[in-house]
């Protein structure tokens, strides 16, 4: 669509085209504030690898991620940056499986 070119969408759209399917697994972790505001601090695993399928599944729940300027229609704009990060990456490969897990930068 004009002026959504690099956004996804989820088939609850109705401009929605061949949409394909996408599941995340999610597992609330925490609940807070962020400059006054009510956050949850959450642990997502897609089990899919669609491209922003985190980012549209929480737009979806009506939760967009904190300073996620494209899904909360441009209304985040209160954080520098977006507030997801990788916690976990294994990338299986021919010579062995890397496993890199980081801390929380959130503590």
């Amino acid at each position: 669509r004009p002026g959504h070119s690099h956004k996804m969408c989820s088939s609850d759209k109705q401009f929605c085209q061949y949409p394909k399917a996408a599941f995340t697994r999610l597992l609330v972790l925490q609940k807070g504030f962020y400059d006054g505001f009510p956050v949850t601090k959450v642990m997502m695993k897609p089990v899919t690898g669609r491209r922003h399928q985190l980012r549209i599944h929480c737009s979806s729940l009506g939760h967009t991620i904190v300073g996620d300027f494209t899904y909360s229609n441009g209304k985040d704009v209160l954080p520098y940056r977006m507030f997801l990060h990788s916690h976990r990456l294994i990338l299986p490969t021919a010579i062995e499986t890397i496993d890199v897990c980081g801390g929380d930068p959130f503590l």
